[in-house]
């Protein structure tokens, strides 16, 4: 089956990119997206291999054959030897990322627009409002970055003068894009990143995203907060002033009503051993509920989180009930202990 470029169509076409590391988180993310999908949706599931081994693309085959909503696997296989020089600048993300900017060669001509999802999300509501978002002439809607909100912030562009942008230009998170490929493809938007990425290569703070962000520069348009809720521990006080600081302000339960949760930098809820994160649960009860494991391995891992959970969760809440007392300790102990000079 052709995937469909018609915003007005109820088959909506999704994209998600990972090497081997990634593909248990990217089943994750696959199966929130299409579990919460309308009734009378259905779905094109696209996947840029950046080297999935065999049986995970087979437990990825099973997760979407056996999810609620109708959806057909497609699998896009990019040559990862023309972005293996590519910098990389984080250690949480992998020269695949890169692969993303290739799209408009690796999907067919008649898929005119896509929703590319990061392989550390949870899909908490169905995608079709944001499939029938108009572009307005933009060449992608995106959420403006928290913590990045203007290309002149800290880890923004360092170079944004050089390249002649206004240092308020709007900066935007590619975690989550509707991507208008038609305006890619007219305007080489994918090479053009590509292209200023080797080119600043040693000033990136951000991958692609960077490259992007330099390269649309402010022809985005943006989309409510709740599309891209960073899961993070900073509250939202502590972020950069910024239209979105103000946005996020108004929202007293940001998490609880996110459309879309990213679990953006290097904590992930999958890495956590032993440790607490409020949010890790409800990121193994999705994957519990996909058909990743098979029955056996499936109780096996809720044991095993459960006794690691139970740890974490401990030794979290015993940290934060002896706080105070660790901050007298440490403001009163050295004065009381202090050795009297000798005469």
């Amino acid at each position: 089956m052709t995937a469909t470029s018609s915003s007005s169509s109820r088959r909506l076409t999704l994209v998600l990119s990972a090497d081997d590391a990634y593909a248990r988180p990217l089943a994750v993310t696959a199966y929130s997206a299409l579990v919460h999908l309308h009734p009378d949706w259905s779905a094109d599931v696209y996947i840029i291999d950046g080297g999935i081994s065999t049986e995970n693309r087979a437990r990825i085959a099973r997760m979407v054959e056996e999810a609620p909503a109708p959806a057909m696997l497609h699998w896009l296989t990019s040559d990862h030897e023309r972005v293996r020089d590519l910098p990389v600048v984080n250690e949480w993300v992998s020269t695949s990322a890169y692969l993303r900017l290739y799209l408009p060669d690796l999907l067919p001509e008649t898929c005119e627009r896509v929703i590319y999802l990061d392989s550390d999300m949870l899909i908490t509501s169905s995608l079709s409002a944001l499939w029938t978002e108009p572009f307005e002439g933009a060449a992608l809607c995106a959420v403006q970055d928290y913590f990045i909100p203007y290309v002149s912030s800290k880890w923004g562009l360092n170079y944004y003068e050089t390249l002649g942008m206004d240092p308020r230009t709007p900066y935007f998170n590619t975690g989550l894009m509707v991507i208008n490929l038609a305006h890619w493809r007219e305007e080489g938007t994918g090479q053009a990143a590509l292209h200023h990425v080797q080119r600043y290569r040693d000033q990136l703070n951000f991958h692609d995203q960077e490259g992007l962000n330099a390269v649309i520069a402010g022809n985005w348009k943006s989309l409510d907060p709740g599309w891209n809720v960073f899961v993070t521990p900073k509250d939202v006080k502590h972020l950069p002033p910024s239209t979105i600081r103000s946005a996020l302000s108004a929202r007293p339960r940001l998490l609880q009503d996110a459309q879309v949760l990213h679990f953006a930098g290097h904590a992930k809820p999958w890495t956590l051993h032993g440790t607490y994160h409020p949010m890790q649960y409800r990121w193994y009860r999705y994957l519990w509920k996909s058909a990743w494991h098979a029955p056996l391995e499936r109780w096996r891992s809720v044991v095993v989180f459960a006794l690691q959970h139970a740890w974490g969760w401990t030794s979290h809440h015993a940290r934060t009930s002896t706080r105070p007392i660790r901050h007298w300790l440490r403001s009163h102990l050295p004065n009381t202990l202090r050795v009297a000079p000798q005469k």
